[in-house]
């Protein structure tokens, strides 16, 4: 069940569930949020997930490029290098990224959430194929 905008923003009001907004009233949407990305990550490797946590093996990460201001959302990742810029990212074809949103989430143990694409984007996409 998704929760209602006067729900989500009561949540976040009171409860502190979306911290580094922007802009409240212009990102809540009608039963979510819209996150700001602030940092892409390449994925040099998958790395692996185990049945025992003991034998996982962390991705290998590569360039990462962050907005100024967010290189702080970096410090738990290994990467090979990171890229401080405030203009365009030429992304590689075929080359997996993952994506670090400039808002922080505090979810209590009654909530989860889940992440939809923007339809904009996925247009942009299939048109530029």
């Amino acid at each position: 069940m998704h929760l209602s905008k006067t729900a989500v923003k009561e949540l976040i009001e009171n409860n502190k569930l979306v911290e580094g907004y922007a802009d409240l009233d212009r990102q809540l949407t009608a039963n979510g949020f819209d996150v700001r990305v602030c940092a892409l990550v390449e994925i040099k490797n998958g790395g692996k997930l185990a049945i025992e946590k003991s034998n996982n093996v962390p991705p290998k990460l590569g360039k990462a490029f962050v907005l100024p201001g967010y290189e702080n959302r970096l410090n738990k990742y290994d990467v090979e290098e990171t890229i401080v810029t405030d203009g365009f990212v030429q992304l590689k074809k075929h080359q997996p990224y993952f994506l670090v949103t400039a808002e922080m989430f505090n979810f209590p143990e009654y909530l989860m959430g889940h992440n939809n694409h923007r339809s904009s984007l996925f247009r942009f996409t299939q048109s530029s194929l």
